[in-house]
């Protein structure tokens, strides 16, 4: 804080106050965390379940490029925070994003624009197995891109994805390679 009052110019003091903004937010965020007493913490808890609204702001996300804002903000950890616990999940939240989900009226991701989002799906999971090649989820994520692929009719490269898992899995029958031979 000092840093950022004494040496407003520097790009010390610039980090410092962009910093201070973030804590800010997120102090308010977790604002359950600063009631001390156990007792008051068990009452608003209580107060809490009655309530009829929620404890968090809703936000209309209507029209909003929903995948892109995720895909900046895990962005952030990575570029911040590389090789971290923290990069290991933005890694996986932004492959959860760009894969997408959602019934045939609210799709997101490559459910919705299969073009858009699976070379994003591809590079991101590719510098994800780059940096965490030993993450339990690779081999599940695999097969998520196997199975676009095969929604999309895509045999060439469900099949290559598919033996990606069998290869990867070095002869141990696990849960995703028994399943990639299935479909295979």
């Amino acid at each position: 804080h000092t840093l950022g009052k004494e040496y407003p110019e520097s790009p010390e003091g610039h980090s410092i106050k962009e910093r201070l903004v973030q804590l800010s937010d997120i102090i308010s965020r977790v604002s359950d965390s600063s009631v001390n007493s156990v007792v008051a913490s068990s009452y608003l808890s209580n107060g809490d379940f009655w309530a009829k609204g929620n404890k968090t702001f809703m936000i209309d996300d209507s029209w909003l490029p929903t995948v892109e804002l995720a895909s900046e903000w895990y962005d952030r950890v990575l570029q911040e925070f590389p090789k971290s616990d923290a990069a290991e999940r933005a890694y996986e939240s932004k492959l959860r994003s760009l894969i997408g989900s959602g019934d045939r009226e609210n799709r997101y991701g490559v459910k919705q624009n299969f073009d858009l989002y699976m070379p994003q799906v591809l590079s991101t999971f590719a510098a994800f197995e780059t940096d965490f090649p030993e993450n339990s989820s690779l081999q599940a994520f695999r097969y998520q891109i196997a199975q676009e692929y095969w929604s999309h009719k895509d045999w060439t490269n469900t099949r290559l994805w598919l033996q990606k898992i069998i290869d990867k899995g070095a002869g141990t029958a696990t849960f995703w390679t028994e399943t990639a031979k299935a479909r295979l």
